[in-house]
């Protein structure tokens, strides 16, 4: 094995140093060749005061038929990722052809390589090659400026030919300035080139000549040595530069949008590089290099020079030497003092942001109403206020021993919120694997209040609707084979073929309670009752709740609105039409034809009414309105060849009223028109808290009616009464015989008052009235049973 040349390259990235290497190599005896390019990272370690690399070189990209080596590497924007990355241009070269090759790659992950572009070149590309963002190399060659990338895909020239004197970055775009070349041929068949004092410039984006003059002054464009770049920005479509360039006639030249704002004399001759340094509090200053390795500084905001009008012998003397030496120590032992604090701040900040996340983990454990569990990892460094480990342990062992489903909470796919009119629709998504698992499910909202109070409730009305996950594409079914009524009750969100996938809830609140003088936020609570899977299982019954999300609210989402859009083909469509289902109210009708088979219900709403199919549910149409108020939303569904079920959605009876008269005049005579039982649960729930509400109200009245009329019959002095008058006590009585029958005498009394005896009739009258409430109660809830229907399914 014969070991051929190795070629390093080093760039600053995220703190470290990348140092790629290739190494080329061939078997003795043998022309095949043998290349590698790997990269090494160094991170400097404050404990050791070096560089050290966790896994050594680590190879990322081999070629077995070329040499290759790297021409440029740098950091730059890739466009596509929006991400900084490490860039190379390789240069790969075959004897047996007669052309270079080019790789521009990117470095994805310490192991991988991403080519963007290649290409070949008759030419060996040197110096002056750049890479930007794109990321897009650049380079010239006889007064031409060439470019590739990954959009490109090949090798593309501008069309100008000019000497440049600016290649870089502004106002994200890639800028070439320079002065135009003029080439003419003359008689003899020679050419002459003719430069031309006038500054171009040119957009790689944009791919066109721009104005170069906002950026550099004519009479400056055959003296420009190099440049930098102090502030770019775009107002208005134009760039405003402000820059600062080197020339040949020893100036620093500062230039602001095109005109000449400051001019510095330079100390030496042949600048080649600008650079900008912060000195601590001193301020800014720019450090200019000159071909022989001479060095001079320039302050910034007086534009006057440094270390440049020193002598030679005092600059060799030793005394100077010495004194460089006392600052730069000065300097690294206070930048060492700043590195130290910056890492204690640095650990200050984890510690608060580990303390903040726990104590977020715990307060949404405590809404949540399960109990936190501390890890022996977060235990560490802790001290217990009392003597609970025991406990702790306990409760550990409970919720291992709990079911999977009760240990982890219910995944929340969306949560969003409309302002409609004067209310607020709120909805949650939960995926099916969650929804199967629900007995019963609703929305409730809170309302944060000052720190250190309880959040109230918001009095909300709750619905479920069944959403398809995707956009229901397939045909409808032929009517014999779609479900029967009772099975689609409450499920109008089904997908093709009954294919249920998410479960939607939402809840409706009045916004006047939310109107503050500044932005509220709102969490919402989730409210469900599991269903039994299996006597098997252990779980815990009865309802449950915990926190899915919190929304905020603002003076600007009550009084402007978004408009809705529940038509449209929209990402937020399928929200809209959710949050103006729950906005609106609902009734059923059944349509039954016992001659002959129905007409085109669907088709009368959109040719009569000028309804339309939503995209992402076809399955309802929606009319054309002025506002939510106005709107009407209707859902057809043909069970059978002669019966029909129609819901419909507005706001009010009386929109409602009008329809019908519509629809009547609309269906023959023969039809049959009968109104079905509502499905909303959320009215059947309003209905069971109002008669519980009436019962209650009942029974107090009636109690208070028995415990008054009783009260007046004691102070009327009835047969042993508080009013009757005590017999005078006999002269011979003394005086704690009197006492004892005065004891006597109140124990009675508070006897009656705390079981007083009440009249048999008004108690009998009492107990019927309330026995006729709790029967209306009972049909309520079962009434509000039967509604459920939509968990059921």
């Amino acid at each position: 094995m014969t070991q051929g040349k190795q070629y390093t390259k080093l760039i600053t990235f995220n703190g470290d140093i990348l140092s790629f290497r290739c190494r080329n190599s061939h078997q003795d005896g043998d022309s095949r060749k043998k290349s590698e390019l790997t990269c090494l990272r160094l991170t400097f370690t404050k404990e050791t005061n070096c560089f050290t690399s966790r896994h050594g070189d680590t190879p990322i990209y081999k070629d077995s038929s070329a040499d290759v080596d790297v021409v440029c590497c740098s950091t730059a924007l890739d466009v596509r990722k929006k991400i900084v990355v490490p860039c190379l241009l390789l240069r790969l070269w075959k004897p047996k052809l007669s052309c270079y090759k080019y790789k521009l790659i990117t470095l994805t992950s310490p192991t991988k390589a991403e080519l963007h572009v290649e290409f070949n070149s008759q030419y060996e590309l040197q110096d002056g090659v750049t890479i930007f963002q794109g990321p897009t190399v650049l380079w010239t060659h006889e007064n031409i400026v060439h470019y590739a990338s990954a959009q490109t895909s090949k090798v593309r020239s501008i069309a100008v030919q000019m000497s440049v004197v600016f290649l870089g970055e502004l106002c994200s775009d890639v800028i070439v300035l320079g002065s135009q070349i003029h080439s003419k041929e003359e008689v003899n068949g020679q050419i002459s080139v003719c430069k031309d004092n006038k500054i171009v410039g040119y957009s790689v984006e944009d791919e066109k000549v721009i104005n170069g003059t906002c950026i550099i002054p004519n009479t400056y464009s055959s003296v420009v040595q190099c440049s930098l770049v102090v502030s770019a920005e775009e107002v208005k479509g134009h760039m405003k530069v402000n820059m600062v360039v080197a020339t040949n006639k020893k100036q620093l030249v500062c230039f602001e949008n095109g005109k000449l704002k400051e001019v510095c004399q330079l100390p030496f001759e042949e600048p080649e590089c600008i650079k900008m340094a912060t000195i601590g509090n001193s301020g800014l200053v720019f450090v200019v290099s000159f071909n022989q390795g001479n060095v001079c500084a320039v302050w910034k905001d007086t534009f006057q020079c440094g270390r440049g009008e020193i002598s030679e012998e005092s600059e060799t003397s030793d005394a100077a030497q010495g004194n460089y030496l006392c600052t730069i120590q000065a300097l690294e032992s206070r930048l060492q003092s700043g590195l130290t604090l910056l890492q204690d701040l640095q650990r200050d900040v984890d510690v608060k942001e580990r303390v903040l996340l726990q104590s977020t983990d715990a307060l949404a454990d405590l809404v949540s109403g399960r109990e936190h569990i501390i890890s022996k990892t977060e235990q560490e460094g802790l001290v217990s206020l009392w003597e609970d480990a025991d406990e702790g342990e306990e409760a550990l062992q409970e919720e291992r021993m709990q079911p999977e489903s009760e240990q982890q909470p219910f995944l929340v796919e969306k949560l969003w919120h409309r302002v409609i009119e004067d209310c607020l629709v709120v909805g949650v998504l939960l995926t099916k694997e969650d929804a199967i698992l629900l007995e019963s499910a609703s929305i409730s909202l809170l309302l944060e209040t000052a720190q250190g109070q309880a959040a109230t409730v918001i009095q909300t009305q709750s619905r479920a609707h069944w959403v398809p996950a995707t956009h229901p594409s397939s045909p409808p079914e032929p009517v014999a084979k779609r479900r029967r009524p009772d099975q689609a009750e409450g499920s109008s969100w089904s997908g093709g073929g009954g294919m249920l996938k998410k479960l939607a809830l939402t809840a409706v609140c009045e916004l006047t309670p939310l109107l503050t003088c500044g932005p509220v936020k709102c969490p919402v609570m989730l409210h469900y009752v599991l269903k039994e899977v299996s006597p098997a299982c252990v779980r815990p019954q009865g309802p449950k709740g915990l926190q899915c999300g919190q929304i905020s609210l603002s003076m600007t989402d009550v009084f402007q609105p978004s408009p809705l859009h529940a038509a449209a083909h929209r990402d937020e469509s399928r929200e809209d039409l959710l949050s103006l289902l729950a906005f609106l109210d609902s009734w059923s009708f059944q349509i039954y034809s016992p001659d002959h088979t129905l007409c085109d219900v669907s088709q009368w709403l959109q040719e009569a009414l000028g309804c339309e199919k939503v995209e992402r549910s076809p399955q309802y149409l929606l009319s054309n309105s002025a506002g939510p108020s106005a709107a009407l939303v209707f859902h057809w569904q043909q069970t059978s060849p002669f019966l029909g079920e129609l819901v419909i959605y507005c706001r009010g009876q009386f929109a409602l009223l009008r329809f019908l008269h519509s629809l009547c005049d609309f269906l023959p005579a023969s039809y049959h028109i009968q109104p079905l039982r509502k499905d909303r649960s959320g009215v059947r729930a309003q209905d069971v808290g109002c008669s519980l509400e009436n019962e209650a109200l009942a029974l107090r009245d009636g109690l208070s009616s028995l415990l008054t009329a009783c009260q007046r019959r004691g102070s009327s002095g009835g047969p042993g009464g508080e009013g009757a008058a005590p017999a005078p006590a006999p002269p011979a009585v003394d005086e704690l015989q009197r006492r004892r029958e005065e004891w006597h005498r109140d124990i009675e009394g508070s006897k009656r008052r705390v079981g007083p005896l009440v009249v048999m009739e008004r108690y009998c009258s009492l107990v019927e009235s309330v026995l006729q409430v709790q029967k209306q109660v009972d049909v309520d809830v079962l009434l509000g049973s039967e509604a459920r229907s939509v968990f059921a399914s």
